[in-house]
């Protein structure tokens, strides 16, 4: 099978701060997204690398759609999937913590008096910020409860499995649950919280929930990489519009998922972290605190690794690879999309993919090997 040609201009060899990235090993890091790209695992993907906030690899591959698709470009605005969690709703949890609006203690029965949450008894932010809440992690709204309303109400009802505290459990319930305490708390639904005081002073342009309405623009949807194989919408092709099914039934708009962005606003956002929470202007967006409580693991290890946001070492969906499995923080998305992080050498890899498109499940493999052959690119 022949692999699709790479881009014409090498990678540059260069060297910030004593950090020397090869331009061979990024080259066979290439490889592994062109094979992937030539056996039907993803129709396209984009590549931001950074290493001291200074770019060292930024290129688009594929198609949108394979075949005769409109090609990708750095543009490309991708379903960030769960995503989502750390660059929306966690960091909107965290902005509130900063203004003293909020502490991680509060139980959150707290902010729902209205409600009868008493089978949540010792839940606090802390547990739905590290997925120890002992919520399941996941809940079929979409198919017992398929309207707004109801769904809100089977969200609301479900019971934990386990005491907070007691065990690891990535869910998305608890998110949900999150982004329900930001419009409590603020007065402001998720996506107007992070429009009104996340994005903005991040510079960050392209991220938005529901970023098509009603009035579909051709023009506007192609922007988006596709996905497809929704369980709630079998046989549709989903472009702009949320892949996640609990969060569609929710109006486009949860604490899990509903994020779209393009890799560019990704990065800028790791950036922040990894300048100890400056951003690109030279504003400080978190306090170096709270920046150690985002990046660094927050739980027991023997429960696993897991920062107010982000997979840390010792979680198994560490989106890291094998050579950086021990340092960084990390998260990816259903669709196929990962970000991660390394305070200890100042490198950013963010990488989009619609991989969900071609549905074999074999991006998560690639992710490893295409992570590996990065962080064999440097030294020290």
């Amino acid at each position: 099978m022949t692999l699709p040609s790479p881009p014409s201009a090498p990678f540059a060899h260069r060297n910030w701060s004593g950090q020397k990235a090869s331009c061979s090993a990024l080259e066979r890091a290439e490889g592994v997204l062109l094979r992937a790209l030539a056996q039907g695992i993803i129709p396209g993907a984009v590549v931001e690398l950074e290493a001291h906030g200074q770019p060292l690899w930024r290129e688009a591959y594929g198609r949108l759609a394979g075949d005769d698709s409109p090609r990708v470009t750095l543009a490309t605005r991708y379903d960030l999937a769960s995503l989502t969690k750390p660059l929306a709703t966690a960091a909107a949890v965290m902005r509130l913590l900063e203004v003293g609006e909020l502490c991680l203690t509060d139980p959150v029965e707290r902010f729902f008096p209205a409600r009868d949450l008493s089978h949540l008894p010792g839940v606090t932010l802390f547990h739905l910020l590290t997925h120890t809440s002992g919520l399941p992690p996941w809940a079929k709204l979409y198919r017992d409860a398929p309207t707004a309303t109801s769904g809100m109400a089977k969200l609301f009802s479900t019971t934990p499995e386990a005491r907070p505290g007691e065990q690891y459990a990535y869910s998305d319930v608890g998110y949900l649950l999150l982004g329900e305490v930001v419009r409590a708390v603020s007065g402001l639904r998720l996506d107007a919280f992070a429009d009104a005081q996340l994005f903005p002073p991040l510079g960050i342009t392209s991220a938005r929930f529901r970023p098509l309405d009603e009035e579909r623009d051709a023009e506007d949807a192609a922007l988006f990489a596709p996905t497809r194989n929704c369980p709630m919408r079998e046989g549709r092709t989903l472009q702009g519009e949320v892949h996640d099914a609990n969060c569609r039934v929710l109006g486009g708009v949860g604490g899990h998922a509903g994020l779209f962005g393009a890799a560019e606003d990704v990065t800028r956002y790791v950036r922040m972290l990894l300048r100890g929470g400056v951003t690109d202007a030279g504003e400080r967006f978190f306090s170096p605190a709270t920046v150690r409580l985002i990046t660094r693991s927050q739980i027991a290890p023997a429960l696993g690794g897991q920062t107010l946001g982000w997979f840390a070492p010792g979680n198994g969906m560490h989106a890291s690879g094998d050579l950086w499995s021990g340092a960084g923080f990390s998260h990816s998305g259903f669709t196929g999309v990962s970000a991660y992080g390394n305070p200890e050498n100042g490198v950013s890899l963010v990488l989009l993919t619609n991989a969900v498109w071609c549905g074999t499940g074999e991006h998560i493999r690639v992710r490893r090997l295409f992570s590996n052959a990065v962080a064999a690119a440097f030294e020290g």
